[in-house]
């Protein structure tokens, strides 16, 4: 990675190893030790490009995740709403909410219903 001047961020740096339950409780492996001292765990459930993912793609966190974040966008658009028409609050609602639920929505195809009715 040197050679490319890139750099690993020890602060940020996770593994997760995806699988079922059955092989998820045959790992043994703790973390992995790179070299100057440097310790990188495994973990649950990762952040990439603002993707949730757990270990057995469920992409349940993520969507409790969207689900906190369209709320909370709701919530403050709430808050001003006596101060706009009803038309812009259909264009903030649409560009706020509708495009946080559309990004990456491609991930969502074969998640359970009752994660899919969530949204």
């Amino acid at each position: 990675m040197n050679h490319f001047f890139l750099q690993l961020n020890d602060s940020k740096t996770e593994i997760i190893v995806c699988g079922s339950n059955k092989v998820l409780n045959q790992i043994q492996i703790q973390g992995i030790h790179l070299t100057a001292g440097t310790t990188v765990r495994f973990v649950n459930c990762v952040k990439n490009l603002g993707v949730q993912m757990d270990n057995h793609l469920t992409f349940r966190e993520q969507v409790v995740h969207l689900k906190q974040k369209c709320f909370r966008t709701l919530r403050n658009i709430c808050k001003i709403r006596f101060l706009l028409t009803r038309s812009q609050l259909r264009t903030i609602v649409n560009s706020l909410v509708v495009s946080c639920l559309d990004y990456c929505n491609g991930i969502y195809f074969g998640i359970s219903g009752q994660l899919l009715n969530q949204l």
